[in-house]
């Protein structure tokens, strides 16, 4: 029989400022067109900040629309200055997964 074939995530940004202020809710979305409608996803955003000692941190994200995740970040004082962030998509009982941008080359933001 043949192996059941791998779900294909194709992940779109949206909804990205280039600037964020403290204090201020950001919201990170992202978009899944592919999504497959009968597994559950994992949806991630990786962020790491200048006070993050070089650690990744982790948010899960939440379905916002049929093919929509997002996730809102309040930056703090202490986050001031540029952030770097990537997102992940997995689908529960697949071993593939996909990714927007990535720890070597993420995407970035300014906290103001």
């Amino acid at each position: 029989s043949q192996p059941a074939p791998e779900t294909v995530l194709k992940l779109s940004k949206q909804a990205i400022t280039p600037t964020a202020e403290v204090g201020r809710r950001t919201p990170f979305a992202v978009g899944i067109p592919s999504s497959p409608s009968n597994r559950d996803l994992t949806v991630q955003l990786h962020m790491r900040c200048a006070t993050d000692d070089g650690r990744w941190r982790r948010y899960k994200m939440e379905r916002s629309g049929r093919a929509t995740w997002e996730r809102r970040i309040n930056f703090n004082i202490d986050e001031r200055g540029r952030c770097d962030y990537y997102f992940t998509a997995q689908a529960d009982g697949d071993a593939s997964s996909s990714s927007l941008g990535s720890k070597g080359s993420p995407f970035k933001i300014r906290v103001r």
